[in-house]
């Protein structure tokens, strides 16, 4: 009786989430016992020699399905058509905290601020009453920067408009000011948070200024359905990598339109050389 060690390999390609997926690699060795004359093998349990288990990240792509980028657009074009800005937890009427941050670092009207992830929120808004004149809101839905670019009518001709997702958008300038309300912390994938590392540097030259805020590590472990990692204002610099400070941190209870409160945390940094 003849044994014969054949590596089989299987693919499965599973979504994990609408913001990361992951590709399983199954490797078996299995020993395939050659019984009739037609060499035709009964395979048992016992004949399984190796079994290579192995797991890791991957962006989803091809024509097999859409991209992960792809995936947050629709779930972000659906959310903001379907729903008003008092259906939104993260709505706030007040970015009180964000331009309390921006006064800190000397934010003026000569300053550039590209607000990330801005959708219908007010931040922009009050950039531009406060003078400011080099105002930019990125948002991967455009159904929510034409709702916005609509409410604010004459004040919406003063900001630009960017239809993106900020981990594959490619920026072609730079900013004084990086804004960023709970969008980093939708990037559970790790290939998406260096992606947004990668243009945050891009984008900020040494001695600019970030604002990221994102739930704290008492807050929500969820946010319109979808996973999160919760940051503190450490955690965030050690991912954010070595050229990035501390300046200070708000922490800060929102209450949703509704009365809920989530806690977050709002981080001031620093570019450095």
């Amino acid at each position: 009786m003849a044994l014969f060690v054949f590596p089989v390999e299987v693919t499965f390609n599973v979504l994990r989430s609408p913001a990361s997926g992951f590709v399983l690699h199954l490797n078996v060795r299995i020993g395939l016992r050659a019984d009739t004359h037609e060499f035709r093998p009964k395979v048992s349990f016992a004949d399984i020699a190796v079994i290579d288990l192995k797991l890791h990240d991957h962006h989803l792509t091809g024509s097999s399905g859409d991209t992960m980028a792809d995936e947050r657009v629709s779930h972000w074009e659906e959310v903001y058509r379907e729903k008003d800005d008092t259906q939104l937890s993260w709505h706030q009427d007040d970015p009180s905290i964000s331009l309390e941050l921006c006064d800190v670092v000397g934010v003026d009207n000569a300053s550039s601020v590209i607000d990330i992830g801005g959708g219908t929120s007010h931040f922009a808004e009050r950039l531009i009453e406060r003078g400011l004149s080099d105002v930019s809101v990125l948002d991967v839905s455009k159904a929510a920067l034409d709702r916005s670019r609509g409410q604010l009518g004459a004040v919406g001709e003063q900001i630009e408009w960017i239809a993106a997702d900020v981990t594959t958008w490619s920026p072609e300038r730079s900013y004084d000011l990086w804004h960023d309300r709970a969008v980093f912390h939708f990037l559970v994938d790790a290939d998406d948070r260096s992606a947004y590392r990668d243009q945050l540097h891009r984008c900020l030259l040494p001695g600019s200024h970030a604002i990221i805020a994102t739930f704290a590590l008492d807050g929500p472990k969820k946010c319109s359905g979808l996973p999160i990692v919760r940051y503190d204002p450490e955690g965030l610099c050690e991912v954010l990598g070595d050229r990035i400070s501390l300046v200070t941190h708000r922490k800060h209870t929102h209450h949703t339109p509704w009365g809920s409160s989530q806690s977050f945390q709002f981080s001031l940094l620093r570019v450095g050389q």
